[in-house]
């Protein structure tokens, strides 16, 4: 009675899975073949369990089994190697293609079932059978039928396990369960043919195969529910994204990983999260957001389009750029699941990068060139009418001077009174006209000295040291004038090597410190700083004076402009600019803020640096 308990629970168990497995399986969305042979198997073992099942029942209450239950559990087993070989073919291959093949290989069980159905006939099959079907014995014909389900089953494992070998060098998980769950039913069948045949005194229980039918639900559930078994992309697919360079990722409808090979890993290892089969899970990063947008885009979508699309990516704290390429998988017109692309692009990008960067230095030279030919050519044309003009306002002053002494000589009782105002009037305009001579002159000598500079091309390099102590000597004057201090900080090694010429970074430099100077009335403290980044040298010139307007900010590097009025030219930052980017290739940024200060910041490339 017990025995017969614990056979009714196995068989109950048995089905309950059964059922659970074939809901499951009709609930996916994009069903394949895969889909539907793996439910034909777990259907012929869910009507072979309830035969079983009735049969257990029936005989503990009335003491014999009904043939008619018998036979139709016979035939669910005649045709389960036929429908597992189907199943590996379609781990395989993905698709049967031709009606032919599901012919031949149900011919051996078709047969059988006629050689069953036709028994009392010819007696081939079953030569006797008992009423209560508890005693059988079996004609010649059966030694054939157990001969070609063997085969069938150790066909289909052999073959299974082959082309998972030879595609992938490997066996996943899914697979070996698959391959465990057949195995266990082919070792008892052969077993008991062993046995039976040989008449060896081998003595099994009767509820063997049960057992062994349901240890093979058990794996199929283990495979399906943990390890996504019918997600699984086919083993000859498999075996052709493996041979890809670049960093993929393969993911099916319901957003779980498929396939993530090893470059991805490497390379994103760092942003994505581990342990995780949901695809938003793993890349739960903020770097991801945009590819996470596509991909519930396209999925949203009837068509199904192959997307390309650039992405910037920060990973331990170093710029990558990837082209991310969004291809659709099909296998026989079927659509099974997204391939993920990453092609790293990060040295593209720094190449197209540089080029730009040469391109702006060849407009930008070819402009200073032409600005030099021009100023050069105006300064030739200009100098004499300047220099006549100033000697002209030179006499005017002399004579103006004679004329005002004469007349304040003469101015006794008052009456030349208004002659006075008129001669210092026309002392103001003097001065004016003369400074804004001197303004000009100046403006031309400097504006060719800066071209001159910046167009050449003498490879030279210095130290970072000496670059600061250049500074220090040559501004301590300036310093002392406007009553402010430098406050040089050098949080680098003094002979790290910067190529490009040292006037040149000097003068900048200065300029940017004198321009810190006059952003104090009554002097202050300036900071001179020095440091190493990623990116190169990052120079740093800080005052805390009066700042600067929003609107001068916005266009200190592109325009002639000046907070000084008439005692600046505009010409400091807008020619530094210029030559940071065309000297070394660098970068300059300004902060400033009215009321609390300016800092001008200068990155000089790490690949300049020796």
């Amino acid at each position: 009675m017990l025995e017969t308990l614990i056979k009714v629970v196995i068989y109950i168990f048995s089905a309950g899975v059964h059922l659970f497995l074939l809901f499951k399986i009709k609930s996916i969305k994009h069903s394949r073949q895969l889909h539907r042979i793996c439910a034909l198997n777990i259907l012929i073992l869910f009507l072979w369990t309830v035969q079983g099942l009735s049969n257990i029942i029936i005989d503990s209450i009335t003491g014999y089994r009904i043939y008619y239950i018998y036979f139709f559990g016979s035939v669910c087993v005649f045709f389960l190697p036929a429908t597992l070989i189907m199943l590996c073919i379609l781990l395989v291959k993905n698709k049967i293609s031709h009606i032919a093949t599901y012919v031949l290989i149900c011919i051996p069980p078709v047969t059988s079932t006629l050689m069953l159905v036709t028994n009392s006939y010819h007696k081939l099959f079953i030569k006797y059978i008992s009423a209560d079907i508890k005693t059988l014995v079996f004609g010649n014909y059966y030694y054939i039928h157990c001969t070609w389900q063997l085969i069938y089953a150790t066909f289909a494992v052999l073959y299974l396990i082959y082309y998972s070998l030879k595609y992938t060098n490997c066996l996943t998980r899914q697979i070996l369960l698959v391959a465990l769950g057949i195995i266990m039913p082919i070792a008892v069948d052969y077993v008991v043919y062993l046995n039976y045949f040989s008449n060896l005194p081998i003595s099994l229980p009767d509820s063997i195969h049960t057992l062994s039918y349901c240890f093979t639900t058990v794996c199929l559930t283990i495979a399906i529910r943990k390890y996504k078994f019918l997600d699984t992309l086919p083993i000859a697919i498999r075996s052709i994204v493996d041979y890809i360079s670049d960093s993929f990722v393969v993911i099916d409808y319901r957003n779980n990983i498929l396939e993530m090979n090893k470059n991805f890993k490497t390379e994103f290892g760092p942003i994505i999260k581990h342990n995780e089969n949901d695809f938003y899970k793993v890349m739960k990063d903020d770097n991801f957001q945009n590819l996470k947008k596509h991909i519930s885009k396209i999925k949203n979508e009837r068509t199904h389009p192959n997307i390309r699309t650039e992405q910037e990516f920060i990973i331990n704290n170093v710029q990558r750029y990837f082209e991310i390429e969004i291809i659709h998988v099909y296998a026989h017109e079927q659509y099974i699941a997204i391939l993920i692309l990453f092609r790293d692009m990060t040295e593209h990008m720094q190449v197209i990068k540089l080029m730009e960067e040469n391109a702006k230095q060849m407009i930008e030279k070819a402009r200073l060139i032409s600005l030099h030919n021009l100023i050069g050519g105006i300064s030739h044309n200009m100098k004499s009418p300047l220099m006549s003009s100033s000697g002209g306002i030179l006499a005017l002053k002399n004579h103006t001077r004679r004329i005002e002494s004469l007349i304040s000589e003469m101015n006794n009782k008052g009456e030349y009174s208004e002659y006075l105002d008129i001669i210092a009037d026309m002392k103001k305009w003097e001065d004016s006209i003369k400074n804004y001579l001197v303004y000009m002159s100046d403006i031309i000598t400097a504006v060719k000295e800066q071209a001159a500079s910046m167009i050449g091309n003498q490879i030279k390099r210095f130290k970072v040291g000496e670059l600061f102590s250049k500074i220090s000597i040559l501004l301590d004057f300036e310093l002392k004038k406007s009553n402010c201090s430098l406050n040089s900080i050098l949080n680098i090694k003094e002979d790290t090597y910067i190529e490009g010429d040292i006037s040149s970074l000097t003068q900048i430099l200065g300029n940017a410190v004198i321009n810190a100077t006059q952003a104090y009335s009554e002097g202050g403290v300036i900071n001179l700083q020095a440091d190493r980044k990623p990116e190169g040298v990052l120079f740093t010139i800080q005052d805390f004076g009066k700042g600067m307007p929003l609107d001068i900010k916005n266009k200190i590097f592109n325009e002639m402009v000046t907070t000084k009025g008439k005692d600046g030219s505009g010409l400091g930052l807008y020619f530094a600019n210029i030559a940071i980017k065309s000297q070394f290739r660098g970068s300059i940024s300004i902060e400033s803020e009215e009321g609390k200060g300016t800092t001008v910041l200068i990155t000089i490339p790490i690949k300049m640096i020796d």
